[in-house]
């Protein structure tokens, strides 16, 4: 008698839908959250326009717009998991109570709905300032809002619903779902809000905020041409949840590539394979051939920066074969062959320093104005980022070094500081008569140098602010490595 086998069965994925949104509540929590300056990376000029002379046309409306973005401050504040030195990415299991926030007024049908949800989640102060606003700018808002976006938004909606429901996005979300292997329960729904501005040449936004995704749309959109950027976020919420050991996992894999460039594509990789993925893979599945080589060779088409553009195109056709073998990010071949297929692609353009330093430690005296924090990140186009400053520099460089040893780093001092940094940082010295040359010469210097990991080490010695914004300009400019003082 042969013994039986038993063989065990194959955990079952979970299944993820789609539910379309385009409600006036979370609407308005939005455009709070855009017009009050909290998020200003979703700044839209229409949306402003349409505050100033319908909404927040009162004395003393602007008060009420200060407080929302303070209260909104500081409940991001509380919460925040601690940067992870194993990590480059500071992912978060537990929301901070700004996001937490934001989540809960995205899914709200009214003001007494909101008060009654944030009461278990934050503080009674700060749920009292948050509903003050809201009451104050709700009347006007729902005017304007059963005027024009009601109307012209309701269509995208019914629409988007059923092509939530189709094969082939089904499928595309199946595919997502295995690539990233989320720890999610099975029936998960992830809510999609849409949130309606005037036709406009600036630039849409979407993001995942928690479990639910927001995406802009203007009247006349097709959600066809909108489900890229749908599941391109949702790509994000799978790589979240993902979980921490798993990225920490990853992170070990991409550090052994034997490539320079490993971790740098290790930084960018959450916004470059969400590209090729959706932007990429969903867009091409939804276009005739000649359209998406059309759309594919345009540049930046994919993304807005240069680096996640090319990053996501260079991995185009290695990927898309990756991902319908079956092949997932948890595969022990993924990260090697990865960067492969990006260094393939890009050639030495891998190796610029706007790739390099999309994941970078900033590193500034306090002696400099508060307005430099955030110049690196506009010029350069960085994403991931720790920032750190000190009377001391060099405390701030160690600081970096220790606490976040994944990334490059980028550091700005000026003529004064130059011996001192020499002192504790070694490529620096090997280069120092000459960035003291360049200073004597032109008062500016820049120059980079790879650490023995391959990460990125930049410097640019300044006087001033303009001297910084000069050398940054320099820096994003180049399309290959830069080893030693940049003439």
């Amino acid at each position: 008698m042969f013994p039986l086998l038993l063989l065990a069965a194959a955990k079952p994925e979970p299944t993820v839908t789609l539910e379309a949104h385009f409600e006036p509540f979370a609407n308005l929590v939005y455009q709070l959250d855009m017009v009050s300056g909290y998020l200003p990376y979703a700044r839209s000029e229409a949306i402003s326009k349409i505050w100033k002379d319908r909404i927040a046309n009162q004395p003393g409306d602007e008060k009420f717009l200060t407080q929302w973005q303070a209260t909104m401050r500081r409940l991001e504040a509380k919460g925040q998991v601690a940067f992870n030195p194993k990590l480059i990415y500071s992912i978060a299991t537990i929301q901070n109570e700004g996001e937490r926030v934001r989540e809960i007024g995205l899914n709200s049908t009214s003001i007494a709905d909101f008060a009654k949800q944030v009461a278990r989640q934050i503080e009674p102060t700060a749920a009292k300032e948050l509903s003050e606003v809201l009451a104050r700018f709700n009347p006007n808002f729902t005017q304007w809002w059963t005027q024009e976006a009601a109307p012209k938004g309701s269509t995208f909606r019914v629409k988007a619903a059923e092509l939530f429901k189709s094969e082939k996005i089904t499928k595309a979300i199946g595919n997502l779902v295995h690539f990233y292997q989320p720890q999610l329960p099975s029936g998960q729904v992830v809510p999609v809000h849409f949130m309606y501005k005037p036709k406009a040449s600036e630039p849409s936004h979407g993001e995942q905020v928690g479990s639910s995704a927001l995406m802009e749309i203007t009247e006349g959109e097709s959600p066809a041409n909108r489900i890229d950027v749908t599941l391109h976020e949702l790509s994000h919420f799978f790589f979240r949840k993902a979980g921490v050991d798993v990225h920490i996992k990853l992170a070990t894999k991409f550090q052994k590539v034997p490539d320079p460039s490993g971790m740098a594509v290790f930084s960018i990789m959450n916004e470059a394979l969400a590209t090729a993925l959706n932007n990429g893979m969903v867009a091409e599945s939804l276009m005739e051939g000649p359209a998406f080589n059309q759309y594919r060779a345009a540049p930046l088409s994919w993304y807005y920066n240069t680096s996640i553009d090319g990053t996501a195109k260079a991995s185009y056709d290695w990927l898309k074969a990756y991902v319908q073998r079956g092949g997932t990010m948890t595969d022990p071949q993924f990260a090697s062959a990865y960067v492969k297929a990006i260094r393939t692609g890009m050639g030495p353009k891998i190796d610029a320093p706007a790739v390099q330093m999309f994941g970078v430690n900033y590193i500034w005296s306090e002696a400099w104005p508060r307005e430099l924090v955030f110049l690196p990140q506009q010029l350069l186009q960085s994403s991931v980022s720790a920032r750190f400053s000190d009377t001391k520099l060099e405390n701030a460089l160690r600081e970096a070094v220790t606490s976040s040893p994944m990334l490059s780093t980028l550091l700005i001092i000026r003529p004064d500081e130059l011996t001192r940094i020499t002192k504790v940082e070694p490529l620096i010295a090997k280069h120092a008569a000459q960035l003291q040359a360049n200073v004597n010469k032109t008062g500016t210097s820049l120059m980079g140098a790879r650490r023995k990991s391959g990460l990125a080490l930049y410097v640019i010695v300044a006087s001033d602010s303009i001297g910084v914004e000069r050398e940054l300009k320099r820096l994003a400019a180049l399309e290959n490595d830069l080893a030693g003082v940049l003439p």
